[in-house]
């Protein structure tokens, strides 16, 4: 079975990106990148349960969806889609 092609396209307007959105060959392929690793979207599914599935303690991190930030009030009501690119940053105390 010949594998279909997958990667990454771009809208560009005057040089700058616009919008960028992976995609996959594969049926039903929704792909979202998270700090720089592709991961499948298997079903509908809010930031918060997203975090949670990934073991990220939420009251410790700060998200950042296609360059916004994403106040942690919204996690709840925040929908992933197929392109978004998520960056994960935890706080790490220490003296």
């Amino acid at each position: 079975m010949k594998k279909k092609p997958s990667g990454r396209i771009a809208l560009r307007r005057r040089g700058r990106i616009l919008f960028t959105a992976l995609f996959s060959g594969e049926k039903g392929g929704r792909m979202i990148r998270v700090n720089g690793k592709e991961k499948e979207l298997v079903q509908e599914i809010t930031l918060l349960e997203f975090l949670r599935e990934e073991g990220y303690e939420t009251s410790r991190i700060a998200v950042e969806r296609n360059g916004q930030i994403v106040p942690r009030g919204s996690y709840e009501k925040t929908m992933l889609h197929s392109g978004d690119v998520l960056e994960v940053v935890s706080f790490v105390g220490g003296g």
